[in-house]
């Protein structure tokens, strides 16, 4: 009963922090490069960027795991949603602790955070 309860309470933060124009600290963006694809989070893309990246793939979805200890996994996967003028992009990183779930367009080789 705790556990629903807070994560209703931060589903509310979240929604509110989103409905006030901020993108969520932790929020992942996928990035494609030489036929591999990474996660990353959005506040970081300006420190990497580079010619050979790309944010939108022929592949609509895929996922990645690594085991980070044990029986413990770290995972990260995208769907891509093809629009006539615009892509959009889900991503989900989850951890033993916490799963992060990100959407964004890709407008002109920009991200717009949804």
């Amino acid at each position: 009963m705790f556990i629903k309860i807070f994560v209703l309470l931060i589903s509310y933060y979240d929604t509110r922090y989103a409905k006030n124009g901020k993108v969520h600290d932790n929020f992942t963006i996928v990035v494609f490069e030489n036929k591999l694809f990474f996660s990353l989070e959005l506040s970081k893309l300006k420190n990497i960027r580079t010619n050979d990246q790309l944010f939108i793939s022929d592949i609509d979805s895929a996922e990645k795991k690594w085991n980070i200890n044990g029986d413990t996994y770290l995972t990260f996967s995208y769907t891509i949603t093809k629009g006539k003028n615009e892509d959009q992009v889900e991503t989900v990183l989850k951890d033993p602790d916490r799963t992060v779930w990100s959407t964004f367009k890709i407008v002109n080789e920009s991200i717009i955070p949804i």
